[in-house]
């Protein structure tokens, strides 16, 4: 990949981290440069390989739920890739061509999908038992990630990182604006009498009404 490809696609990572959009957008950059078929993003227990999808490209709501339900549980890729080098990107050929292909995992659910490859990173310290990792597909018509497209990859390991701290920043602000929102709801609420110390004195139709008639 050229040099001002790189910033340009590093620059779009930055540019809007804080919003799920931003991401699909650099996603969406990513995978026209390195042919892919999806990419997730995925919050993962290490120990027990339960997982969350933040984000994916591609990939219906109900063929991730019925991944993280069932599938997880037999992906051969991923249990593998948490016992390789962190930080890296890795490509499935870790695994034997011949384990993937007789697995369940790729009987029943990949090759439905039409995924053939994967590329995939830790972004996110494991060892502390919780981690992200994006994870790039392709499909049967691709061939394997090459050892230069995986070395391109890496450098954005670094901004990966700093984008998902500032979108994980994010969203605990937007958690924590919902919660003050919420409080506001209720204080403005009809249905409550409040005391001077903002102890519920009442909550009934009385109230309501001493507060309509703003006598409260």
């Amino acid at each position: 990949m050229q040099s001002n490809k790189l910033s340009q696609l590093i620059g779009e990572l930055y540019r809007h981290a804080h919003q799920a959009d931003g991401w699909m957008a650099f996603f969406a950059m990513l995978e026209t440069e390195i042919p892919s078929r999806s990419t997730t993003l995925m919050f993962e227990e290490i120990q027990t390989h339960s997982t969350d999808i933040v984000l994916s490209r591609h990939l219906a709501d109900h063929e991730l739920q019925v991944y993280g339900e069932h599938y997880v549980h037999t992906d051969v890729w991923a249990e593998v890739m948490a016992d390789l080098p962190l930080f890296q990107f890795h490509s499935n050929e870790a695994v034997p061509d011949r384990q993937f292909l007789a697995s369940e995992f790729y009987a029943d659910y990949t090759k439905p999908l039409d995924i053939r490859y994967a590329c995939g990173a830790y972004i996110e310290n494991p060892k502390i038992g919780q981690a992200f990792r994006v994870t790039i597909q392709r499909g049967h018509q691709h061939k394997p990630f090459s050892r230069d497209e995986l070395a391109t990859l890496n450098l954005f390991v670094p901004h990966l990182q700093n984008a998902l701290a500032i979108y994980k920043r994010n969203i605990a602000l937007e958690s924590l604006q919902s919660g003050f929102d919420s409080i506001t709801s209720i204080m403005d609420c009809a249905a409550y009498l409040l005391r001077s110390d903002a102890s519920i004195v009442s909550q009934n139709e009385l109230a309501e009404q001493l507060l309509r008639q703003d006598i409260a």
